[in-house]
């Protein structure tokens, strides 16, 4: 763990997950195409456009998940 100034000047807190990212299972899908995509838009009257930028923070983990993402600091234990 590390901690590193932004560019606003509060501090962010980092982690190195690679090795959980190495013994994850990934599921493994194919996306579609826009050519798949666009026939079955062709008589929608409505659109809708979302902002997820900021979706990530909001994303709750299960238990065992959150067990995989805990971290040590000296002040104690994070997940």
């Amino acid at each position: 763990m590390v901690v590193a100034t932004k560019k606003s000047g509060s501090l962010r807190i980092c982690i190195d997950p690679r090795p959980l990212n190495k013994a994850l299972k990934r599921e493994h899908y194919t996306l579609p195409v826009l050519e798949d995509i666009l026939p079955k838009l062709a008589h929608a009257r409505v659109f809708s456009k979302l902002d997820l930028s900021n979706a990530y923070w909001h994303v709750h983990l299960d238990e065992e998940s959150s067990l995989l993402t805990t971290f040590q600091t000296p002040y104690g234990r994070y997940r």
